[in-house]
């Protein structure tokens, strides 16, 4: 598993998942530099995963999310092209401190490398570290590779309905 600290740049490489490509796993903190192509790229990526259109993205926007989330997101060493991101939501509730996993996502050119279980195995290691007892996420079911892997790190379906509403 691969072990972050907020604001620590983890470089992995030398497990199987990721011979091909060396990789940085880094939490962004309210200090991340974020560049205007660190801005497209993870635009691009939440393109990737969301079936609405174009997505822009402020560095106001993202560091201001920095401050309630961990925002995780893998590089590829040599070019520094982000090819994953994740972020975990952490919220005090009476009973407990809850977590919630969003965005999850890699670049579609790196997927079936094992990038995203390293992803999720962070996260996972991140909300523990912080205590929390509750850690949920939610997957479309026609996502049937990442509902796999959800089950795989002990995630369970939960029998219950999901209410949101837009602002």
């Amino acid at each position: 598993m691969v072990e972050c600290l907020l604001a620590k740049e983890v470089v992995a490489g030398s497990s199987p998942v990721s011979r091909s490509k060396m990789m940085k796993f880094s939490f962004l903190n309210n200090r991340s530099r974020i560049s205007d192509k660190d801005l497209k790229m993870i635009g691009l990526l939440l393109e990737q995963l969301s079936i609405g259109g174009k997505i822009v993205l402020n560095k106001k926007q993202v560091l201001l999310g920095v401050r309630g989330s961990k925002q995780l997101i893998v590089r590829e060493s040599r070019s520094e092209t982000i090819i994953g991101i994740g972020t975990l939501c952490v919220t005090p509730t009476l009973k407990a401190l809850k977590g919630h996993i969003e965005d999850i996502v890699v670049d579609q050119n790196y997927r079936g490398q094992g990038i995203g279980r390293r992803i999720l195995e962070t996260l996972i290691a991140k909300a523990k570290e912080m205590g929390v007892k509750d850690l949920e996420l939610t997957s479309n079911p026609l996502r049937i590779e990442a509902n796999e892997l959800y089950k795989k790190l002990g995630f369970e379906l939960r029998d219950t309905n999901p209410y949101r509403m837009r602002f």
